[in-house]
């Protein structure tokens, strides 16, 4: 479990708790360049040539 600290509406500082799920060794998944959590399963990858609101993106079935 990972502790994340965030700021709400009135400037103070609240601790929220995250579950971070990682995918079974060997299954080739996405992961977060700056934390390297487990995104999505490659087998759920729908596609690369994805146009988001905010560009280009990968589509999942599932995340």
């Amino acid at each position: 479990m990972k502790v994340l600290e965030s700021s709400n509406k009135d400037n103070q500082t609240q601790k929220t708790k995250t579950f971070q799920h990682y995918l079974p060794e060997g299954d080739r998944c996405y992961s977060c360049v700056h934390c390297r959590a487990n995104l999505a399963s490659h087998n759920d990858l729908i596609s690369k040539s994805f146009q988001g609101s905010q560009g280009k993106a990968y589509l999942f079935n599932s995340v």
